[in-house]
């Protein structure tokens, strides 16, 4: 499958620059039974229940029970949502080496981490890829936070 690796690794997003082998990405797409068509689009066919009912059941307690979402969102949809990421027994999630939120889409996530990086990690670098969406640019320029782009 070295051209689900090479979409997955070619991405601008959660992999991309990520070193990951093509070992590593049949690896994760067969652990949550994730099928791809050959143009790199996730097939409903191999959608995994299992995944889809943990999620669900993750949110229903929070849903049912409460009108507004914590200002981090529901703590179990993102556990589990880190757990699908970065693997069930994943040490950074065991250490408390990595933290997650919910957020509403891609770029305020990009604008969540633009100014987290800025109050608290300001000599710090984000590499954003050419090419990469326009509003990645004016995002991490709004927040005054360095960028490199990587060629």
């Amino acid at each position: 499958m070295a051209w689900l690796q090479d979409h997955v690794t070619s991405q601008i997003g959660m992999f991309a620059y990520s070193g990951m082998t093509e070992t590593m990405v049949d690896a994760l797409a067969s652990k949550h039974s994730i099928y791809m068509t050959r143009n790199g689009r996730i097939s409903m066919a191999g959608v995994n229940t299992h995944n889809v009912h943990r999620l669900a059941t993750a949110m229903h307690d929070v849903i049912t029970t409460v009108k507004y979402l914590p200002i981090a969102g529901m703590r179990d949809f993102v556990v589990e949502s880190m757990k699908l990421a970065f693997g069930e027994d994943a040490s950074v999630i065991k250490d408390k080496r990595v933290a997650a939120i919910q957020t509403l889409s891609g770029t305020g996530s990009c604008r969540i981490m633009a100014d987290f990086q800025h109050r608290f990690m300001p000599r710090s670098k984000i590499y954003i890829p050419v090419p990469t969406w326009s509003n990645h640019n004016n995002i991490w320029a709004d927040a005054q936070s360095h960028d490199t782009r990587l060629p």
